[in-house]
């Protein structure tokens, strides 16, 4: 297996399948790398994007996204598939210490109710036993009136993870209330 490490991105990326800042789809372990480039996929019938992975990555660790996320499907069906997520869209594996600080911007599937779609601040779908650890994302931020999961599968826990929001004069970061496991 290969390991992409200490690569960044800061161009716009579009794709018709699976978009990602540092790689769209793969196997790989990214390290040290993060993303300020906006990232599209204006995919066909599914769409995979995340700001450091689309889909797969075998494990992604000390990364951090910045740049916008968005997707459209130009020919959406009952089983089309779209997941976005601030770090990966959709993975099995493992995400450690990552941020996230983007606007995630869905297509519109409500006619499609049987479309499989996830949205997550940090990961939009994981199909194993992903080891999440120390994830962290802004916490104001536009999508549905800020309604959007931590990640999309909302049985899950971010283990020592939380979100950090501005204080009333905007001087200064705080840290929420301790959840997941984390006390500092």
């Amino acid at each position: 297996s290969s390991t992409i490490f200490d690569c960044y991105n800061l161009g716009q990326v579009t794709s018709a399948w699976a978009a990602g800042g540092i790689i769209g789809f793969g196997s790989s372990k990214i390290k040290l790398c993060y993303n300020k480039g906006v990232i599209t996929c204006n995919g066909v019938e599914d769409a995979y994007v995340g700001g450091i992975c689309g889909i797969g990555a075998k494990s992604i660790t000390n990364c951090y996204n910045r740049g916008n996320l968005s997707a459209t499907i130009e020919q959406p069906y009952s089983y089309t598939s779209c997941y976005i997520g601030g770090i990966c869209g959709y993975m099995g594996t493992e995400i450690r210490n990552v941020y996230n600080y983007c606007v995630i911007t869905p297509p519109d599937l409500s006619e499609y109710p049987s479309a499989d779609i996830g949205y997550g601040k940090i990961v939009a779908y994981e199909y194993n036993d992903t080891l999440d650890y120390n994830c962290y994302w802004l916490y104001h931020w536009y999508y549905y009136n800020d309604t959007l999961p931590a990640n999309g599968n909302p049985n899950m826990t971010l283990q020592g993870s939380c979100h950090f929001e501005w204080d009333p004069d905007h001087r200064v970061w705080l840290l929420e209330e301790p959840q997941h496991e984390t006390y500092d």
